[in-house]
């Protein structure tokens, strides 16, 4: 898998070759595909496992019973190690549309189960309500525009 996120890193989904993949792999084509139909198999195993770790991770933060606050940056942070995660991260954000349908239907049904709804209400947790007011408390001071 790492030799194929780096090949897919460097070279691109389309430019990407079994035969680049397996040379990174040390392998030969014919035993990848062994283990795989194609390239797009290869992308496909990536997104899924990115997919299931950003699910993990919500379900994690929902479980969890710390403030709110605390859970949104476990669970950005989580997102972010996954995006640089050497394996599946690099591979997990390239086109969806590479994909054949079969596959792209299943990494589509995980990304939309992730989006569904606003993080805060998937969390159960109740922020405070942001009001004009509020807000103008919490910004910095404006610059006087005299000169």
């Amino acid at each position: 898998m790492r030799a194929a996120a780096r090949v897919f890193r460097q070279h691109g989904f389309a430019a990407a070759g079994m035969r680049d993949i397996g040379i990174a792999a040390d392998l030969s084509p014919g035993n990848l595909y062994h283990y795989f139909r194609g390239k797009d198999e290869l992308l496909f195993f990536c997104q899924d496992r990115a997919a299931d770790r950003l699910l993990r991770a919500l379900k994690e933060a929902r479980r969890d019973r710390r403030p709110l606050p605390a859970r949104l940056r476990d669970l950005a942070a989580a997102h972010v190690l996954c995006l640089l995660d050497e394996v599946e991260g690099s591979a997990a954000h390239l086109e969806v549309n590479a994909l054949p349908a079969r596959l792209r239907t299943r990494i589509v049904a995980k990304r939309d189960a992730l989006r569904t709804r606003r993080p805060r209400a998937r969390l159960r947790g109740r922020p405070r309500r942001h009001t004009p007011r509020r807000a103008t408390r919490s910004s910095p001071p404006r610059a006087s525009s005299a000169r």
